[in-house]
């Protein structure tokens, strides 16, 4: 069983989440979903809200969380507490939870498709992007409302691709930095 911890692997509690998504226009989506599978995605949110870049610093140099941070203001230009998690930032998490439940993860913008190769026994598929697309899977619109306050990048988080156009194919690396 999944254990929560806020700081370590969550921003916001699975009492928060819940308390959310009671209120949320998403509540019959996120109400169906296991107890294991709401955290599984609230963690893979928090992995990867841990790779974004945030405006201001981390209060304390050595927290492995994102949050708490100094130097935030909200909408209003008002300074937001550098103590405590800040609710948007639960908010964008519990949305990307959501997203990620629905889509098994990012979703990439890239199009293409699958070629295979094959010589004897050897087998090689991969992917192959079309002229024009890109490798970068952007955040989904509803945690980005919540982001785009703590953020001024763009929250892009480029997903691993392979690619080639005749039997040799290139895997790229795993990345999730941000532009």
């Amino acid at each position: 069983m999944i254990t929560l911890v806020v700081g370590t692997n969550t921003l916001g509690t699975y009492q928060e989440a819940e308390d959310y998504f009671e209120a949320s226009p998403n509540a019959a989506t996120w109400c169906a979903l296991t107890a294991t599978v709401k955290k599984q995605n609230l963690v893979g949110a928090y992995r990867a809200m841990t790779q974004m870049k945030w405006d201001g610093d981390k209060t304390v140099s050595s927290q492995t969380a994102p949050f708490p941070r100094t130097g935030l203001v909200d909408i209003d230009e008002v300074a937001i507490d550098s103590v405590a998690i800040p609710d948007i930032a639960k908010f964008g998490q519990f949305e990307l939870a959501l997203y990620f439940s629905a889509n098994g993860g990012f979703v990439s913008q890239a199009t293409g498709q699958i070629k295979e190769v094959q010589a004897g026994t050897a087998k090689v598929k991969y992917f192959q992007t079309s002229p024009g697309t890109s490798n970068v899977a952007s955040f989904p619109k509803e945690a980005l409302q919540y982001f785009n306050v703590l953020s001024s990048s763009s929250n892009e988080i480029s997903v691993p691709y392979a690619s080639g156009v005749d039997d040799c194919s290139s895997f790229d690396d795993i990345s999730y930095d941000t532009y």
